[in-house]
């Protein structure tokens, strides 16, 4: 069950991603989107604002399973596992 006043809206694709991988956000806001590895290092972090489509370059990632979490600026969290291929 998902609690929607913790958790943020939005959809990343394609899984399993070869070259980019395309984030939707949902509603207009500041983010905060971080990448980590299975091992739980931070891969990659980038803040954005507003809502959209955000295109992560996944040209420098190993092949292998990471974790895709967005925060916003009043602390709503999602996380999403995605796989390069």
């Amino acid at each position: 069950v998902v609690n929607e006043s913790t958790s943020i809206g939005f959809a990343a694709y394609p899984n399993p991603a070869a070259d980019v991988l395309n984030v939707s956000l949902q509603t207009a806001a500041a983010y905060t989107l971080y990448v980590t590895d299975i091992a739980g290092r931070e891969v990659y972090r980038e803040s954005v604002a507003g809502r959209g489509i955000l295109s992560i370059d996944l040209s420098a990632f190993q092949t292998g399973t990471y974790f895709l979490t967005v925060t916003d600026n009043s602390g709503k969290t999602g996380t999403e596992k995605f796989i390069v291929q």
